[in-house]
C-alpha cells in the first residue's frame, strides 16, 4: 500500500491535528505508527509517567484468506491515494464515501487478531469524514476550524489509532505479504 489504507486515516487525522498543534508532535506520532512494536505494560498512554516499553508483534495466518485477498485488492487500487487531489467538495465527498465503504468492508471481514484494531481505524476514518461533512467537505473551512473546533483538536491524541495502526500494519506485512512502509 505504499502507505497503508489504515495509515490513510491516521495521516488525515495527523494532517488536521498538525493544523492546530506543534508539527514535531505530529511527526513523532507518524513515526510511531510505522514501528513494528506496540506499547507494552509501561504504556505512557495509560500512565504518562511510565517508561515506553514495547512488545514485539508477531502474527501468523493464511495469506490466501478472504481478508488478505481484499486487502491486496485495496492495496493495488487504493481509493485513499487520491482523496485530496480535488478541491471540489462533491468529488471529495464521493471519493471519501467510496473509500469509507471499502474500509468498513475490510473491518467487517478482519480476522479476530486485529478486528478491534481495525475497528478503531475504521471509526477514526468515519470520524474524520464526519468532520469534513460538518464543514461541507470544504478543505479550506475545515483547515480554518482546525485551531478552534474541539472535535478536530481531539484528533491530535493519536495514541489509540497509532497502536491500532502498528498492529494492523504488522498483520498486513506478516500474514498478507503487503508492504506497508513503502
Amino acid at each position: 500500500m505504499r502507505s497503508t489504507l489504515f495509515a490513510a486515516a491516521i495521516a488525515v487525522s495527523l494532517t488536521l491535528a498538525a493544523c492546530g498543534s506543534d508539527s514535531s508532535e505530529a511527526d513523532d506520532a507518524a513515526a510511531t505508527s510505522t514501528a513494528a512494536t506496540t506499547p507494552g505494560s509501561g504504556d505512557p498512554a495509560v500512565d504518562p509517567a511510565a517508561p515506553s516499553d514495547t512488545v514485539a508483534i508477531e502474527f501468523s495466518g493464511d495469506d490466501s484468506d478472504a481478508f488478505c485477498e481484499m486487502a491486496r485488492e485495496f492495496d493495488e487500487n487504493d481509493p485513499t491515494a487520491d482523496l485530496f487531489t480535488s478541491d471540489d467538495p462533491a468529488t471529495l465527498e464521493a471519493d471519501w464515501a467510496e473509500a469509507s465503504g471499502l474500509i468498513s468492508g475490510l473491518a467487517a471481514s478482519s480476522p479476530d487478531e486485529i478486528r478491534a484494531d481495525f475497528t478503531v481505524l475504521a471509526e477514526s476514518f468515519t470520524t474524520i469524514g464526519d468532520l469534513y461533512g460538518k464543514y461541507d467537505w470544504d478543505v479550506a473551512k475545515l483547515t480554518e476550524a482546525a485551531e478552534t473546533d474541539p472535535e478536530i483538536l481531539a484528533l491530535s491524541d493519536t495514541t489509540e489509532t497509532d497502536a491500532a495502526s502498528v498492529r494492523v500494519d504488522a498483520y498486513m506485512q506478516q500474514v498478507c505479504g503487503i508492504a506497508t512502509d513503502e
